[in-house]
């Protein structure tokens, strides 16, 4: 288990602490749980993206819950997966797995202060399906330009799959 980042919370207190990410190594495969702030340099500063000009190791990434330290490395990684997590491996996926979404928001804290309204009535709290498929529109121009042998991020298990 490598601590990519320990500092909790959407607040960057001190630029030697990065936000909430840790790495399961198991054999050559490695699993990341959580990309708080600055867990994509903090995958590569650890070495466990491998050598530049091998396949990388990342297998899976896992996400607890979608607070926004949780998942703001999200975009960063996801638009240039291709490149820093892709390479060289022939259309062999990662998978990318984490909550659905809520058709409710969670409770308010503390308990007696006034529930907001929701921020997006159509999806009050979206999963990281619904995230990755925003992210997707957001970056069209990108990924219109970046196609791996006619295959795109999608097609190769980069985001989650519907109902997942």
């Amino acid at each position: 288990m490598v601590l990519l980042g320990t500092g909790g919370g959407p607040i960057v207190l001190s630029g030697d602490r990065m936000g909430i990410s840790t790495a399961v190594v198991y054999g050559n495969n490695v699993y990341v749980v959580d990309l708080g702030h600055g867990a994509a340099v903090q995958l590569l500063r650890s070495g466990l993206l491998g050598d530049p000009s091998a396949p990388a190791n990342v297998r899976g990434i896992f996400f607890t819950h979608m607070h926004s330290d949780h998942t703001v490395e999200w975009p960063a990684l996801y638009t240039t997966a291709q490149i820093n997590l892709l390479r060289a491996r022939s259309g062999e996926p990662f998978r990318v797995f984490g909550p659905g979404d809520r058709p409710v928001p969670p409770r308010t804290f503390p308990p007696d202060r006034p529930a907001p309204g929701p921020v997006n009535p159509g999806g009050p709290i979206s999963g990281i399906s619904a995230m990755t498929g925003y992210l997707r529109q957001a970056f069209a121009a990108d990924y219109s330009g970046k196609l791996i042998v006619g295959q795109d991020l999608m097609q190769l298990g980069v985001g989650t799959r519907p109902g997942r």
